[in-house]
């Protein structure tokens, strides 16, 4: 993998809470927003938006089934500040609204260790 893009993926993963726009993530690693976008679909395979927003439904899916954070506050902590915007992607990711997601995945074990770990 190209350095360039690892410091882009880096750079996304640290960051997934905060909105970014493609030159916030081209002057990250000090390249241009078309070099941004021809390196993100050469080596990753899609659209930097499309990863970002990707990355973002795995981290609220994974949330939704392992904590009972609001699905306010884990919209909040991915990113996204429009809820019908958030449920609109999210359900077109998943094929369920967040809270059917969190009905059928939310598994107790998961949470009762992430409560253990809060109290501590």
């Amino acid at each position: 993998m190209n350095p360039k893009t690892q410091v882009l993926m880096d750079y996304v993963h640290a960051n997934l809470h905060r909105k970014l726009s493609l030159d916030r993530l081209a002057s990250s690693a000090n390249i241009s927003r078309s070099h941004l976008c021809r390196l993100f679909k050469d080596e990753v395979g899609m659209a930097p938006g499309q990863y970002i927003q990707k990355l973002r439904m795995e981290e609220v899916s994974i949330h939704l089934a392992t904590t009972l954070k609001s699905v306010k506050q884990i919209m909040m902590e991915v990113g996204y500040s429009d809820k019908s915007l958030f449920v609109r992607h999210f359900k077109k990711a998943q094929g369920l609204t967040p809270s059917e997601y969190r009905e059928k995945h939310l598994n107790i074990n998961s949470v009762k260790e992430h409560l253990k770990l809060v109290q501590k």
